[in-house]
């Protein structure tokens, strides 16, 4: 029997299963019938097999002969040996193979040996075929055109654009459904940028593939590359944040460097340089939450307090000005902040009360209100007991401490996820999603929930929802994520 391959896409698989299942049946060592007996198809005088065929002799042109005209006992009834037996002697006698001592299945599938075949099925908090078993997921990403998952293995996988080697499978091929990163294990944090990916390991490492014409993968070269390279000249990483063109990373002593593009000076190193290997942001410390919007970058010391530097033309750093900022600047009337969202022109902040604030454009409602532009945070009304945020184009995400998703602001790509493409200002519960534990949003919106499912909805040109089609839905779906 041919060892099947664990390489390709685990939902894929059911097929090659069902090809191997044969009739349970065990090999007879009967007397040979009269040759005149047999039937046409099945051998013997009557045709599809050798002229000797059911004889119990094996003659020339005969793998093996058990006597009868029986298929599924190991040897056939045109006398050729059928997959998963093993057959000798004359008449033959046939044994079925052990496929499970063979390890063919997915160490994380238990596996039950059946005459002639063999059945994987993967374990508790394990997803696939059998033959091959992914961990379910515990985080997702998402940016315009792909999206990411991050499985309780350690593994990563991506669906979407590949137009630069975004998904690290080592093609250029666009993908509807997820496949994994290659050569990556370990990982513990995943990021998405606007054609790359990054990912944080479990030893501190951080390694980046995709588009390299600012520096995004951090490696001192402007190379793409279609798997993931190392960053250079990092270790002890336990965070990342992800835009369009830069990374930024916290170190384990409360330090953030960065890499990449810095045309609004989001580096925050003094300078709009794009750097293709990471530097150390200036006058930060003490961190221990960063994000990014499209142009600029946050986070959140110790304290509680928010800073904020890079591009500000619609007030997303939150310092009272729309003053282009190339160091960190404090943004003003907040504490107490536990988590940071951002990303065309308007940043989100929520307090550990469980209140998001928000401020910068307001051109569809973003900042859950109907003003025009906030400079400085204020808090979301009718909006409370969040526990995770996330931002979209020109739109807003929240996760509520019920499991319930919340989404305001631009809905013309549906991504809000309530069946229109109209937009709101008031955050509305997104309808058939429970259990959600996280949320992240762009064009296109990715739902998590406890049991490992993901869901999407909103714009999906290129498959980046990981449905299988690039049919957009306005509503949530399950995604093969």
């Amino acid at each position: 029997m041919t060892t099947p391959s664990r390489r390709g896409f685990p939902f894929v698989m059911s097929a090659i299963l069902s090809t191997l299942a044969l009739a349970s049946s065990a090999c007879s060592n009967g007397a040979a019938p009269d040759e005149n007996t047999f039937q046409d198809g099945e051998g013997g005088a009557g045709g599809g097999g050798p002229a000797g065929c059911g004889n119990g002799t094996i003659d020339a042109d005969e793998a093996c002969d058990d006597g009868n005209e029986q298929d599924g006992d190991g040897c056939a009834a045109d006398c050729t040996q059928e997959d998963g037996w093993t057959c000798e002697g004359a008449p033959s006698q046939c044994a079925d193979v052990d496929e499970c001592a063979k390890d063919w299945c997915d160490p994380n599938a238990s596996c039950t040996n059946t005459p002639g075949s063999y059945t994987c099925v993967c374990n508790d908090g394990w997803e696939g075929a059998g033959i091959w078993c992914r961990g379910a997921t515990i985080a997702i990403e998402v940016d315009a055109r792909f999206s990411m998952a991050l499985g309780n293995d350690g593994y990563v996988w991506a669906a979407g654009q590949n137009q630069f080697g975004e998904l690290g499978d080592g093609t250029k091929e666009m993908r509807k459904t997820p496949v994994q990163v290659q050569g990556l294990s370990d990982v513990v944090e995943i990021g998405a940028g606007g054609s790359y990916g990054v990912a944080l390991k479990g030893d501190g490492t951080v390694w980046a593939w995709g588009n390299n014409v600012a520096g995004e993968l951090g490696d001192g070269t402007r190379v793409d590359s279609l798997i993931p390279v190392q960053v250079k000249g990092l270790s002890g990483i336990t965070s990342i944040a992800v835009n369009s063109y830069s990374t930024l990373a916290l170190r384990n002593d409360g330090t953030v460097w960065g890499w990449g593009g810095n045309l609004h000076g989001e580096l925050g190193i003094g300078n709009d340089d794009s750097q293709a290997e990471p530097v150390q942001v200036k006058g930060l410390s003490g961190v221990v939450t960063i994000a990014r919007g499209l142009s600029w970058s946050m986070a959140v010391k110790g304290d509680g307090s928010v800073w904020a530097w890079g591009g500000n033309d619609s007030g997303q750093l939150g310092d009272g000005t729309e003053i282009e900022r190339w160091l960190p600047v404090q943004v003003q009337g907040l504490s107490g902040v536990v988590e940071l969202a951002g990303y065309t022109n308007h940043s989100l902040a929520l307090k550990g009360d469980g209140t998001v604030w928000s401020w910068g454009v307001n051109w569809y409602g973003e900042l859950g209100d109907e003003s025009e532009y906030r400079f400085v945070p204020a808090p979301i009304k009718n909006l409370s007991g969040v526990k995770h945020i996330a931002a979209g184009e020109y739109y807003s995400l929240a996760v509520k401490s019920d499991g319930t998703a919340w989404s305001w602001g631009s809905n013309g790509t549906g991504g809000l996820g309530d069946g229109t493409y109209t937009d709101h200002a008031t955050p509305t519960q997104i309808q058939g999603l429970s259990d959600v534990v996280d949320i992240k949003g762009n064009m296109h919106s990715m739902a998590l929930t406890k049991n490992g499912d993901v869901w999407g909805w909103g714009e999906n040109d290129d498959g980046q929802v990981g449905t299988g089609n690039v049919s957009e839905s306005p509503t949530p779906v399950k995604t093969f994520f």
